[in-house]
């Protein structure tokens, strides 16, 4: 199902794309909410991926809070991204037991964008 969302969602815009957007944050189920906010999120403009971010944030269970954000994060704006990190970086020290948690933390560290680097002078 939450697959499915996602592919509709790529042919969607405007009022469609809110409707799309808006039956999946009336998904009662925190698990089925969580993926499709992930399927949906590649699809969505940067005011929507901001109403999806705070809906992933507002998950209760921390491990599927971070599956969430980190399966969202690709999709997130550059200047967003730290916050939507941070977000999902707070709700890891609450995943038991540990290797889940170690896992999680994997998961969102290759996610992330590559560091850059910028050569020194003399270096």
């Amino acid at each position: 199902m939450c697959d499915g969302i996602g592919h509709l969602a790529a042919h969607f815009s405007g009022d469609r794309l809110d409707e799309a957007l808006a039956a999946v944050l009336a998904l009662a189920d925190d698990t089925h909410r969580g993926e499709a906010l992930g399927t949906i999120a590649p699809h969505l403009d940067a005011t929507r991926l901001g109403r999806a971010i705070d809906a992933a944030a507002g998950i209760p269970d921390p491990q599927l809070r971070v599956a969430t954000l980190t399966a969202m994060l690709p999709h997130v704006p550059p200047e967003s991204q730290p916050a939507a990190a941070r977000t999902a970086l707070l709700a890891t020290p609450a995943i038991t037991p540990d290797e889940d948690r170690a896992d999680a933390l994997l998961r969102l560290a290759e996610a992330l964008p590559a560091a850059r680097t910028v050569a020194r002078p003399g270096a």
